[in-house]
C-alpha cells in the first residue's frame, strides 16, 4: 500500500527534536542513506517504516502526510539567528528554530480557514537604498521615520507585540535555546517573528524590537546565502541600533533623564519599560 508522505515534514520533525539523520537511524534501525532519500523525496517510506519514524520522533503519524498551505509554501527569506556559530549543537539549534518558523507559518495557514488576515504592512526602507550602506545615525533616522509612519509619536510603547500584530506581523514566543533570543523571516510578503519565551518582559520587548528592525531593514540583504562575519555583525548592530532608537527615541527619552541615580533609573524603567544601567557618560543610558 502506498502511503501519503510529505518529505519536508520529516525534515521539520527531525529539526524540532534536534536530531541528526544518524540519531533517527539509531532509533529506527534505518540507514542514514535511506532517511536522506525519504527527506529528499527520492523514496517514500513503507507504512510500517513511517510508523517507526513517527514513533522515534514522537510525532503523530498524520503529521507526515499534512500538506502545505499557501503561506508555508512561499519562499522564505534569510533567517536572522543572531549567531554564526557552526558547532553541531548550534546547527541543531538553528534548524529547530527554522522549523519553529515553519510551524508558525503552518498555524497561520490553518487559522486563515477561519480568519481573514489583512496583508502585513511593514514600513520598509526603499528598494533603492542599500541597507549595508546605512550608518548608525541613518538607522536611527529610519527608526524615527517608522514611528512617524505608524503614528505613535515619541512616547513609550506600551505593547510592542500588539503594535506589530495590528500590522498583521505574526509574533510568537517560544522556548528558544540559550543565546538565541529571537529570529525573524519573511515567507513571501508575510513576516514572522519568534522570540524567546524565557526572557524577562523588558528583554522580550527589546527582542521584538530587534527582530522588527530586521524586517524593516534587511528583507533583501541576502539572496539566501549565509552572511560572512563582517556583514553579519553589521546587520546585527543595525538591528540593535534600530531597536534602541525605536523604543527609546532620543528627543523624548533624554528629556526624562534628569540624573543617573538608581532612584531616577527606576522611574525611567517604570515609564519606558526597560532596565537601564547607570552610566557616567553624559546622560548616555544603555539597555540591558
Amino acid at each position: 500500500m502506498q502511503v501519503k508522505f510529505e518529505p519536508r515534514r520529516l525534515r521539520q520533525a527531525r529539526a524540532m527534536r534536534r536530531m541528526t539523520l544518524a540519531d533517527v537511524g539509531s532509533k529506527t534501525e534505518l540507514t542514514r542513506q535511506s532517511l536522506s532519500q525519504f527527506e529528499n523525496g527520492d523514496r517514500t517510506p513503507a507504512p510500517e517504516t513511517l510508523f517507526r519514524i513517527a514513533e522515534a520522533l514522537d510525532f503523530p503519524i498524520e503529521f507526515f502526510s499534512k500538506g502545505f498551505g499557501e503561506i508555508e509554501s512561499r519562499s522564505r527569506s534569510l533567517v536572522h539567528y543572531r549567531s554564526l556559530r557552526r558547532t553541531r549543537e548550534s546547527i541543531l539549534d538553528q534548524q529547530r528554530a527554522s522549523a519553529v518558523l515553519d510551524m508558525a507559518a503552518a498555524v497561520m495557514d490553518s487559522l486563515e480557514e477561519y480568519i481573514e488576515y489583512q496583508d502585513a504592512t511593514v514600513p520598509k526602507i526603499s528598494d533603492q537604498v542599500d541597507p549595508l550602506s546605512l550608518s548608525g545615525d541613518d538607522v536611527e533616522e529610519v527608526a524615527n521615520n517608522v514611528r512617524r509612519e505608524l503614528g505613535i509619536g515619541n512616547g513609550p510603547i506600551s505593547d510592542i507585540v500588539l503594535l506589530l500584530e495590528n500590522r498583521s506581523i505574526a509574533v510568537m514566543h517560544y522556548p528558544l535555546p540559550d543565546g538565541m533570543d529571537g529570529l525573524s523571516a519573511y515567507y513571501g510578503n508575510r513576516p514572522f517573528v519568534v522570540v524567546s519565551s524565557g526572557a524577562s518582559p523588558a528583554r522580550s520587548r527589546l527582542n521584538v524590537a530587534h527582530e522588527f528592525g530586521h524586517l524593516v531593514l534587511h528583507e533583501n540583504v541576502s539572496d539566501g546565502v549565509e552572511l560572512d562575519f563582517a556583514t553579519f555583525k553589521l546587520v546585527e548592530d543595525q538591528a540593535w541600533r534600530f531597536a534602541g532608537a525605536f523604543m527609546l527615541p532620543e528627543e523624548s527619552f533624554l528629556r526624562d533623564v534628569y540624573n543617573t541615580s538608581l532612584d531616577a533609573l527606576v522611574q525611567l524603567k517604570k515609564k519606558w519599560g526597560f532596565q537601564l544601567l547607570q552610566s557616567s557618560v553624559a546622560c548616555k543610558c544603555s539597555i540591558s
